[in-house]
């Protein structure tokens, strides 16, 4: 195993022990908007689209139940980008533009 490929590996490794301690946190604080998103990235990091729209749609949804029109065009814009053929994704979307 080459040096890129051990630091790949690396990182790799520390994006999923991230990706353990932010859902841990969501255990405790089911809306924690930080942790929602930063597993949203993690998820996306590792190639791992599903899970990463997955945490996206709940980010969504706790801005959307928190009324937040400030952070809402950025989770907009990704929603547009990556849920489009997602129905939670859509119904998500809808209560952001609204």
């Amino acid at each position: 195993m080459d040096k890129d490929a051990k630091e790949s590996k690396a990182a790799e490794a520390e994006v999923r022990n991230a990706i353990v301690a932010f859902e841990q946190i969501l255990e405790a604080i089911p809306t924690d908007r930080f942790a929602l998103e930063t597993l949203c990235d993690a998820y996306d990091q590792i190639g791992d689209s599903a899970k990463s729209l997955e945490y996206l749609v709940r980010l969504g949804t706790a801005i959307a139940e928190e009324g937040d029109k400030k952070a809402a065009p950025a989770v907009i814009e990704k929603l547009t980008a990556r849920g489009a053929g997602n129905a939670e994704a859509k119904k998500v979307l809808a209560s952001l533009e609204h």
